[in-house]
């Protein structure tokens, strides 16, 4: 059984954005230890382990002769006490990285690395409307 799971995105430069993060059967298991413990115990004792199962690192590498070549390096972790949680996906252009959950959809500009959250916003209540997938070109025109 594989605990982590790795994907990865290349844009038209051949830059690489890696996103790496728990697997489905590590969180699975995880999450049972949990409900067990929290029957024996009471509570809940690792609640902060269970809030990393739902985080990734992503890591952006620019291709050294696309570009891109002013872009550096960097590694992005979103977590639960930060302001992108729960990501369901992430896509990238020459210019953006995209990341977004079932309701909200962020854009980190490459070159600045700062993060902003676009203008769409889908309730979190909203039960049969969710954004199921970002795709983006870098083509100006």
């Amino acid at each position: 059984m594989k605990n982590v799971e790795c994907t990865y995105n290349m844009n038209d430069a051949g830059d690489v954005l890696i996103r790496i993060k728990p697997s489905k059967e590590v969180i699975f298991r995880k999450n049972k230890e949990n409900a067990a413990a929290k029957s024996v115990f009471g509570h809940d004792e690792d609640e902060e382990k269970e809030s990393l199962l739902n985080c990734s690192f992503f890591y952006y590498i620019p291709n050294p002769n696309g570009e891109n070549q002013k872009n550096e390096e960097h590694l992005y972790f979103d977590s639960q006490h930060d302001i992108i949680t729960e990501l369901q996906g992430a896509s990238m252009n020459n210019g953006f990285i995209f990341f977004w959950n079932l309701g909200k959809v962020w854009s980190l500009n490459l070159e600045n690395r700062e993060l902003k959250r676009l203008n769409l916003y889908i309730s979190e209540k909203e039960t049969q409307t969710f954004v199921k997938r970002v795709r983006c070109g870098s083509n100006k025109d």
